[in-house]
């Protein structure tokens, strides 16, 4: 796929998002999807070590460094526990963090730290999604790799396998590029 024509399908693809967000009534939802980790909360297995790699231990020029077996990438966050981190995670949402949009607006949506507020939460939700988006136009594999999942799943947006796809082929052409942390989730298949 031609670049242009990948840019062309991502901002027509957030556009839909944004349009779909905007006319979706919660209460007319289905059942749920099977639920999938999200990209970014798999656990990460180290790729297979060569044995002159061992040997050496030195790795191949370009090679990322190993990652923490069993530790969540960043963005896997804990639940929020009290106000005060819902506030905080609502400033941080504000200032652009997506994961912590995704993390306050789960807290409005339960109602265990403070009252439920189904539209602050979809609020939240819309700003992720739109950071989610941004991240990925500007070639962050872990932004396009967020947005695939949810579009595996239909999470915040419609489900659909072929955007899902085109999303995780995007990743691969940045990760060849320049290899990232993120780079390491992207599925093999």
């Amino acid at each position: 796929m031609k670049p242009k024509s990948l840019f062309a399908l991502l901002v027509g693809s957030g556009i839909g998002v944004v349009l779909a967000l905007a006319g979706r009534d919660p209460s007319s939802d289905g059942a749920d999807p099977p639920a999938l980790p999200p990209v970014a909360a798999r656990r990460i297995e180290p790729p297979p070590v060569e044995p002159a790699v061992a040997a050496s231990g030195h790795e191949p020029s370009g090679a990322l460094p190993p990652a923490n077996v069993g530790e969540p990438m960043a963005g896997a966050e804990l639940p929020i526990q009290s106000r005060e981190e819902l506030e905080a995670a609502a400033v941080a949402c504000e200032a652009k963090d997506a994961g912590a949009c995704r993390r306050a607006a789960e807290a409005a949506e339960l109602g265990e730290v403070a009252a439920k507020d189904p539209e602050r939460a979809k609020r939240l939700r819309k700003i992720e999604l739109t950071l989610l988006v941004r991240g990925c136009e500007k070639s962050s594999p872990l932004a396009c790799l967020t947005l695939a999942d949810r579009y595996l799943r239909g999470d915040g947006v419609e489900q659909s396998e072929r955007t899902a796809t085109a999303l995780i082929e995007h990743t691969k052409e940045l990760c060849s590029r320049k290899p990232d942390e993120a780079c390491r989730s992207i599925p093999r298949n």
